[in-house]
């Protein structure tokens, strides 16, 4: 399989990439990409909600009124949950919402969610954007972000004065490699991805990490 290079900002075809074997999946596993998004949006969850529990609630330990003779059902504390301002039963307590996913599955999901926008024709492979000075207008005609919702992954050599031309952008949004994840990448209808950054990418699918 092979994958056309372009230059972001001329689209112009440079030259074409071979894939690797790891890219020709037959079928996506949409199902290994639901686990891993929800992996990710459990491990986002804070967890510190919380209500009171009786021993939590300020007032009197007192018994409110005697056990027999009111005609009213009897009552050990107005801290209870059936009284205003008393506790609540069986609430939310702090707690973590971490899942766990071994690293196998993390790493296919990743490859699934890439295979998915290579068989879409959505990934587009770029060479390394070279602007030194930002300009918004510039990069804005050459991606064209209006009607579809864009993701960059970039590497450690793209140009600051792309990523600050790109940050202006509508429905645009830029990723370091080492960021790459599949909720962002399934979250997006394109994805541009530098030549840098995919080596790195094809790399971490080789060696497992």
């Amino acid at each position: 399989m092979e994958l056309k290079l372009i230059d972001i900002l001329t689209k112009e075809e440079v030259s074409t990439r071979k894939l690797g074997d790891i890219f020709s999946l037959e079928d996506i596993r949409f199902d290994i990409i639901k686990s891993v998004i929800l992996w990710q949006q459990n491990k986002a969850r804070f967890g510190n909600h919380k209500t009171k529990t009786i021993s939590e609630i300020r007032g009197t330990t007192a018994k409110p009124f005697k056990q027999k003779g009111t005609g009213s059902a009897r009552q050990g504390s107005r801290r209870s949950a059936q009284f205003r301002g008393g506790a609540t039963i069986f609430g939310p307590v702090v707690r973590t919402h971490n899942t766990k996913l071994p690293k196998k599955v993390k790493k296919l999901g990743l490859l699934n969610a890439i295979a998915y926008h290579l068989k879409g024709g959505t990934l587009q492979l770029v060479t390394e954007p070279k602007i030194e000075k930002p300009s918004t207008k510039e990069v804005a005609n050459a991606v064209g972000t209006k009607d579809a919702k864009t993701l960059i992954i970039y590497s450690s050599e793209t140009q600051k004065g792309f990523l600050q031309s790109v940050s202006n952008l509508k429905n645009t949004n830029i990723l370091h490699s080492d960021g790459a994840n599949v909720y962002d990448i399934m979250n997006h209808d394109r994805l541009y991805i530098s030549e840098t950054a995919f080596n790195k990418l094809e790399s971490r699918f080789a060696d497992g990490k």
